[in-house]
């Protein structure tokens, strides 16, 4: 399990579901510029290799990657 910390303000608890969506963002970062969608390729990449991705504490996102078995990658 990889644990990442990010380094803005937190997310609020009503704002969690929606992370993840492509071109949310937050009512406070509206005049950011950024395209929004990096959480949701990241989600879309884990749900291609059906792992999940979730938010373990304001601010911090957990996911699992599967250990490859030897000799799998050629």
């Amino acid at each position: 399990m990889i644990a990442v910390a990010d380094q803005d303000l937190g997310i609020a608890n009503e704002e969690q579901s929606r992370i993840f969506d492509r071109f949310y963002c937050r009512k406070d970062q509206r005049n950011l510029q950024g395209t929004r969608i990096g959480l949701a390729i990241v989600r879309e990449i884990m749900d291609a290799h059906g792992q999940k991705i979730w938010v373990f504490h304001p601010g911090k996102f957990c996911f699992r990657l599967p250990v490859a078995r030897q000799g799998s990658c050629r």
